[in-house]
């Protein structure tokens, strides 16, 4: 799944994230973006560029894209939620212990 959380929320991570209206823009090979960090129990997780999107190309290098792999959510009836989603699980290895509840 991707990182999907409550539409205004959503909108506020792109456009800090340079993506001013859309998950998927125009950019270059080179152009940097910034990192996208979480703070979860008092730890900051941080993504960087390549950890929350992707570059792609239509085999020309002035044609790329790059896509944020950021969703934003409807109202679900359960109050806001946030989904970190597979982006963020491959950047941060993720063990579970069931028996010690941790």
């Amino acid at each position: 799944s991707l990182m999907m959380g409550p539409e205004n929320d959503v909108a506020l991570i792109l456009k800090e994230l340079s993506f001013e209206r859309d998950t998927q823009i125009s950019c270059t090979k080179d152009q940097k973006f910034p990192n996208l960090g979480f703070v979860i129990g008092g730890t900051t997780f941080e993504m960087e560029a390549d950890d929350y999107m992707d570059r792609t190309t239509d085999g020309q290098q002035a044609n790329m894209s790059c896509w944020a792999h950021l969703m934003p959510l409807h109202d679900t009836g359960r109050g806001p939620i946030f989904v970190l989603g597979m982006p963020f699980l491959r950047a941060f290895y993720t063990a579970y212990d069931v028996k010690n509840k941790k």
